[in-house]
């Protein structure tokens, strides 16, 4: 990615056109990638942690972080005492760097929205941080993590407004059917102050039946 921005790096994810594509992107992108979001002043993870903080005691067992990318969420778990944590991504570049920071006890490659290798009901909670937005991952992962989380668990993920309406029809059809009940939503912000393209976020925290 010799000369390219971190905006040109940013682009590159949002504008590939499949599942291989953003794979390559992510992994062409690893190296860079905390740096890069330092200057856009990411948000998103800090605020998902509140909210997990909030909603998964650290003594309740192993989390999962679904999406992990190079592990900025797990940093963040790990310093406020969450000691089972589990990372999967897309990227094998990603989860590379994210190994390297020593906070995670295992490491899975998959593709949220596929069928995960991991057992029902194996985590106290789930986090999952910038995934859920336009060009990445749909609504149809959710139904996978909730059937890892065990019942009482909660489930935390940021929502970006171009997938706000989608989610929302799945929040509902997933509530009325039991599967879940609605704990709390943050309010609207700028995940990226300093990209001016940024789609706003919200982040959205539920309990599983």
């Amino acid at each position: 990615m010799t000369g390219e921005t971190r905006d040109d790096r940013l682009k590159a994810v949002y504008e590939a056109t499949d599942a291989t594509a953003l794979e390559r992107s992510y992994d062409d992108w690893a190296k860079d990638y905390d740096a890069d979001l330092r200057t856009f002043g990411y948000m998103s993870p800090t605020i998902a942690v509140a909210l997990a903080a909030r909603h998964v005691p650290t003594d309740r067992g192993a989390v999962l972080d679904a999406g992990a990318g190079t592990g900025i969420v797990g940093e963040l778990l790990a310093l406020i005492g969450y000691r089972e944590l589990t990372a999967l991504d897309l990227s094998s570049g990603m989860l590379e760097v994210a190994r390297r920071k020593g906070v995670y006890s295992d490491l899975h490659q998959a593709a949220l929205g596929s069928s995960l290798d991991l057992p029902d009901d194996a985590f106290a909670g789930v986090v999952c941080v910038g995934t859920f937005t336009g060009g990445h991952v749909g609504p149809d992962a959710l139904p996978e993590l909730i059937r890892v989380t065990r019942p009482g668990g909660a489930l935390v993920y940021s929502l970006t407004e171009p997938v706000y309406d989608a989610f929302e029809r799945e929040h509902g059809r997933l509530e009325r059917e039991g599967a879940w009940t609605r704990l709390e939503v943050s309010g609207e912000f700028d995940p990226l102050p300093n990209d001016a393209d940024a789609p706003m976020s919200r982040v959205y925290a539920f309990r599983v039946a």
